[in-house]
């Protein structure tokens, strides 16, 4: 069995960092010694590390394909890698990899790489047994390019704490933190770090995200393109799937949220305040009415009644563009991902997402497929690059993400608008992830 594996060599530079940042995180924590030591990893973890997970359909058992793919990799990399690690030994006993690092590769990092200073610290607060639980979270903010990068929250099950850094300034890792008590000496913490994409896949905070429905948004903005709208491909006189198909009318009813439908066919990233019609008054309306009783459902809302009184989460803004900057405009995945940047920066200027009675939630369309509408290739490939992009851009600004490109939703022969069978799983989707329904 043979691969190219040329196709994953732009993924290298991501595992040589995470294998040097391992290396350096046991040097801190055991002192430098010039000896072999191995790093595991799970098979997935280092399929999303190299950007392989969509290529095979997901085994519940290590197909010998995955297996043999992921080791032919590992030996490639070691090989292209061996002026940083020395010789690498690649192994896996099931779906479980070991990259064994000799004395050599050890004494190469202790010698070539500084120790991160916020790792250093960090590493030492724990250790040092800190006196009070503010101190973990001080000593993110000193190490912060600004205060406001610093996300901090409680999760439930088996930490207490996620704390990151918004801009991925001085890392991007997700730093799960568990108290475990406290003695004469002070507390005990010990911490765990992931990267993004290996803390949303292991579900930490319960569901990829998913909100505590005891805090349940208050309402749910959806701007979005024709795909929010409901275009149905000119089946109906009105060119729309009716309230029963479409996603935002469906999560209305599933969950009695006021859902505010602001999807408009054709519409693009929008560039400036004046290219979101409808959109800052809606927020405006909705988080004015948080402090209003029993709101009823505004005029043209997709809902089932209304909010539920004791919903006590912020107005959600869901975000779902990008197709047709794609489609239409002929813009690349990278230009329609700063377009987005450029958008979600605006809002989060709005006073309504800087008190906390709006949160935005960005969602990446769902991915084109050859069509009568989609009938370049570069529709489908660029779109199918808006997951990983908005996936960062979403990480950098500490806003919740849900990538819909990643499922296997219909699509009408156009190859860009859902079926009616594709709203209905979006829906189940999105109610799930986001809103624990």
């Amino acid at each position: 069995m043979t691969f190219d594996l040329t196709a994953w060599r732009d993924r290298y530079p991501a595992l040589k960092k995470n294998l040097t940042d391992v290396i350096l995180e046991s040097q801190i924590k055991l002192g430098f010694a010039e000896i072999p030591i191995g790093f595991y990893y799970p098979l997935e973890s280092l399929e999303r590390l190299l950007g392989m997970e969509r290529t095979f359909a997901p085994d519940p058992l290590f197909d010998q394909s995955r297996l043999a793919r992921m080791q032919a990799v590992l030996e490639d990399f070691a090989a292209l890698n061996a002026d940083a690690f020395g010789t690498l030994e690649v192994s896996h006993d099931g779906g479980r990899f070991c990259l064994r690092v000799p004395g050599e590769g050890a004494r190469i990092i202790h010698e070539t790489v500084p120790e991160p200073a916020f790792l250093t610290e960090l590493i030492r607060t724990v250790g040092g047994h800190p006196q009070k639980r503010e101190e973990i979270t001080e000593l993110f903010r000193r190490h912060a390019s600004a205060l406001e990068r610093v996300v901090c929250r409680e999760i439930g099950g088996e930490f207490d704490l996620l704390l990151y850094f918004a801009d991925g300034v001085p890392d991007d890792y997700r730093y799960c933190v568990k108290f475990e008590g406290e003695d004469a000496h002070g507390l005990h913490v010990i911490y765990h770090r992931f990267t993004p994409e290996d803390y949303e896949a292991l579900g930490i905070e319960g569901n990829a995200g998913a909100a505590d429905p005891a805090a349940a948004p208050a309402a749910v903005i959806c701007f979005g393109d024709s795909n929010t709208y409901g275009y149905d491909g000119g089946q109906s006189a009105e060119w729309r799937y009716g309230p029963d198909v479409r996603w935002v009318s469906l999560l209305a009813r599933r969950t009695g949220i006021r859902f505010r439908n602001l999807g408009r066919n054709g519409r693009e990233v929008p560039a400036s305040d004046t290219e979101m019609p409808g959109l800052i008054e809606t927020i405006e309306e909705e988080a004015a009415a948080l402090t209003a009783d029993g709101a009823g459902s505004p005029e043209g809302a997709d809902s089932a009644g209304g909010t539920d009184a004791a919903a006590k989460g912020p107005v959600q803004v869901w975000i779902m563009l990008g197709t047709n900057d794609i489609l239409n405009g002929g813009a690349s995945a990278a230009r329609t991902a700063e377009k987005t940047a450029h958008m979600l920066d605006l809002l989060l200027m709005r006073p309504e997402v800087r008190d906390g009675r709006a949160e935005l939630v960005l969602i990446a369309p769902v991915r084109a497929v050859r069509g009568s509408w989609a009938d370049r290739d570069e529709v489908v490939t660029e779109t199918a690059k808006l997951g990983g992009l908005y996936r960062e851009l979403a990480a950098e600004r500490g806003l919740r993400f849900f990538d819909a490109g990643a499922l296997p939703v219909g699509l009408l022969p156009d190859g860009v608008h859902l079926s009616a069978e594709g709203h209905g799983t979006l829906a189940g989707a999105l109610a799930e992830a986001l809103l624990g329904a």
